[in-house]
C-alpha cells in the first residue's frame, strides 16, 4: 500500500512539473523566423552589378552549388530571381533571400544561390549571376526534391528515393514524455534543394529534427536535443540508428576521439560525419544493415547543463564530401569588394610584391581558426597557441569580416 501511494505522489509530482510546460511557446521560441528590416526612409540604388564568385570543385563530375552571396543596393529587387552562367551555357538557380536592405525600394542584402553543374575536372570556375523574371516557386505540403520524399515524425526521419529504395533514421535519445503536437516548418525549398525541420516539443527532451535533401539524392539528417531538467548532469547516449535498404560494407567499430573521418558504404550510398572529428566524442558501428552512430555516450562525461542543447549530425549521399556546415565541401571565393559594399570592410590589398607581408596575412586568417576549440565546445572561438589546440578558456567575440574565416 504504501509502495502504490509513493509511486502515485510521484506520477502526480511529474505531471503537474509537466503542467508547467508551455509547448506553444517552446515552438515559437525555436521556430524559424526571418529577421526583417528596418522599412522605412530611403534605399538609394549604389550599383546595378551582380555578384560574381570562383569555385574550386572538391572533385570532378556533377555538384550542387549552394553560395552565399552580397548584393549592393539596387543590385536584386525584392521578388527577382537569378539566373547563374559559366562558359557561355546558362543554369536555373534557387534564390533563398536571407536579409533585405533597410529602406524603400526593397533590395535584397544577403542571399543563397542553389544550382547544380558538372565539373571536367577539378579546376576553378568563375560563374557570374544574370537577372531572371520570377521563376514558379516550388510549394506544397509533400517534402519532396528531385527523386527524394521525406517523412518528418518526432522518432526520426524516413527517406525515399523514386527507385524504390527506402531508409530510415530514428532518434536515439531518452523517451520523450509524450502529448505535445510537432510542429512542421520549411525552411527553403526551390527546384534544387528542401531544408525541412520538425520542431518536437516536451516537458523533458524536446528536440528539433532537421533534414537537408537536393535533388541529386543526398540528405543530411541532424537532431537538437534540449536537456530541460534542473541542474548540471552529463550527457546521455545522443545518436541516430539508421536502418538501410542493403547491408553495410562491414568496418570496425570507429571512434572518433583522435578527431579521424571515417565513411560507411551501402547500396552504393556513402554515409558520412561532418561534425564528428571536430567533437572528439563518440562512435560509429555497423552490423548488417543497421548503422549506429553516436554523437555521445552515457559515461563519456559529455557535459549537459539544464536548457543547453547538444546535436547529431549524419550525411548519405553519393559521395560527395560535406563541411561541418553540412554543405558541400566546394571552395568558394568571392571578390572581397562586393563585402566592402555591405559592411566597409575595405578592398583586399595586392601583396603580390611583398611575400612576407602575404603570408603574415595568411598566419593572421589560419590563426583565427586555428582559434576555434575543438571537443565538447566545439563552435566556441577562443584562443591561438602555435602548434597547440585552442584553449578551453577564452571566449572572444570577433566581429572581423566574413572573409577572414574563408
Amino acid at each position: 500500500m504504501m509502495r502504490r501511494l509513493l509511486l502515485c505522489v510521484l506520477v502526480c509530482l511529474g505531471v503537474a512539473a509537466h503542467a508547467d510546460f508551455d509547448a506553444a511557446g517552446w515552438v515559437e521560441r525555436f521556430r524559424h523566423e526571418p529577421p526583417e528590416a528596418y522599412d522605412g526612409g530611403l534605399a538609394p540604388a549604389v550599383s546595378a552589378e551582380l555578384p560574381d564568385f570562383t569555385v574550386t570543385p572538391a572533385s570532378p563530375g556533377e555538384h550542387l552549388m549552394r553560395v552565399s552571396l552580397p548584393f549592393a543596393p539596387g543590385a536584386l529587387a525584392d521578388g527577382a530571381d537569378v539566373e547563374v552562367t559559366v562558359d557561355g551555357a546558362t543554369m536555373p538557380a534557387g534564390l533563398r533571400v536571407l536579409t533585405h536592405h533597410p529602406g524603400k525600394p526593397r533590395w535584397v542584402r544577403r542571399a543563397i544561390v542553389t544550382f547544380l553543374h558538372t565539373f571536367d575536372d577539378d579546376r576553378a570556375k568563375t560563374f557570374r549571376l544574370v537577372p531572371f523574371e520570377q521563376a514558379p516557386r516550388e510549394s506544397g505540403d509533400d517534402l519532396q526534391v528531385g527523386s527524394l520524399t521525406l517523412t518528418l515524425d518526432p522518432l526520426g526521419v524516413t527517406v525515399a528515393w523514386d527507385n524504390g529504395e527506402t531508409w530510415r533514421a530514428d532518434v536515439i535519445a531518452p523517451d520523450l514524455t509524450g502529448g505535445y503536437e510537432p510542429h512542421v516548418e520549411v525552411i527553403e525549398r526551390n527546384l534544387h534543394y528542401l531544408w525541412a525541420r520538425l520542431l518536437v516539443p516536451d516537458a523533458e527532451w524536446p528536440r528539433i529534427i532537421e533534414v537537408r535533401a537536393d535533388n541529386l539524392g543526398a540528405v543530411a539528417v541532424q537532431v537538437h536535443v534540449q536537456r530541460r531538467l534542473d541542474g548540471d548532469a552529463y550527457a546521455p547516449n545522443l545518436g541516430w540508428r539508421i536502418e538501410a535498404d542493403a547491408d553495410f560494407d562491414e568496418f570496425p567499430a570507429h571512434a572518433f576521439r583522435d578527431g579521424d573521418r571515417v565513411k560507411a558504404f551501402a547500396a552504393g550510398r556513402t554515409v558520412s560525419f561532418p561534425i564528428a572529428p571536430l567533437t572528439r566524442k563518440g562512435t560509429v558501428s555497423v552490423s548488417g544493415s543497421t548503422l549506429e552512430y553516436l554523437r555521445c555516450e552515457e559515461g563519456d562525461e559529455t557535459p549537459f547543463q539544464s536548457h543547453a542543447w547538444r546535436r547529431a549530425a549524419v550525411v548519405i549521399s553519393n559521395g560527395t564530401a560535406y563541411n561541418a556546415l553540412l554543405e558541400p565541401a566546394h571552395t568558394i571565393a568571392i571578390d572581397a569588394a562586393h563585402f566592402d559594399t555591405l559592411y566597409g570592410s575595405g578592398q583586399e590589398p595586392d601583396l603580390t610584391p611583398w611575400p612576407e607581408l602575404a603570408a603574415l596575412r595568411d598566419y593572421h586568417r589560419d590563426a583565427i581558426v586555428a582559434a576555434a576549440l575543438r571537443g565538447d565546445d566545439y563552435g566556441n572561438v577562443t584562443s591561438f597557441g602555435p602548434g597547440s589546440d585552442a584553449g578551453v578558456f577564452g571566449m572572444n567575440r570577433l566581429n572581423h569580416c566574413p572573409s577572414i574565416f574563408e
